[in-house]
């Protein structure tokens, strides 16, 4: 028969044994790798806890990893944007001022392949290979830096749709300078590519 201080160290140590199991294995022990959560058993309630918090009495411990396992490539994308355009070169065809920027981008894309078009005076003056033409003064298309304006009918042959003598559009020079040209000469084209 156990005394009753024998019976009381008993009990206690039971008592430890079974309260103290719940905090010891609902410790989630400091590792920031990992999410961790608390379970309540009751109610279905799930809440998220710092690394070095303890789960209550009546909680389940889980913990999942900040990032799962690799998974399978995927499909390749569509195609993206083409990147920036630059100055490549002047079209060994030539056309009057008034044909179009459709017919202006096909005569580049004659010389420099599909995604080639008639450079914007920006992306001339700003290439760092920029050469005067050889032949004769080249047609750029005009654009504003700072705001870029596409649309100057001053300097663009009224948008490229005017090959009269009353016309102007925007050309480099064989000294590689800016000038203006009449609209009914024809002329290479300045062209720019990705």
């Amino acid at each position: 028969m156990k005394t009753l201080p024998g019976l009381m160290v008993t009990s206690l140590l039971l008592a430890l044994c079974f309260l103290g199991t719940p905090t010891v294995l609902n410790a989630h022990g400091g590792d920031t790798s990992l999410i961790h959560t608390c379970f309540k058993n009751a109610t279905g309630n799930l809440r998220i806890i710092a690394a070095s918090d303890t789960c209550k009495a009546n909680e389940t411990a889980l913990d999942w990893n900040l990032a799962g396992a690799t998974g399978p490539q995927g499909p390749a994308g569509p195609q993206g944007p083409s990147g920036l355009f630059k100055f490549v070169g002047f079209s060994t065809g030539t056309i009057n001022g008034g044909q179009g920027m459709l017919q202006m981008h096909a005569l580049c894309q004659v010389d420099y392949g599909s995604t080639a078009r008639m450079s914007t005076s920006k992306e001339f003056w700003l290439s760092p290979n920029a050469t005067a033409p050889t032949t004769a003064p080249a047609w750029l298309h005009p654009s504003d830096p700072t705001n870029h304006d596409f649309s100057s009918p001053n300097a663009s042959c009224t948008g490229w749709t005017n090959g009269t003598s009353d016309q102007n559009g925007l050309v480099v020079d064989t000294a590689g300078k800016p000038g203006l040209s009449r609209c009914d000469f024809q002329r290479p084209v300045a062209c720019a590519a990705p």
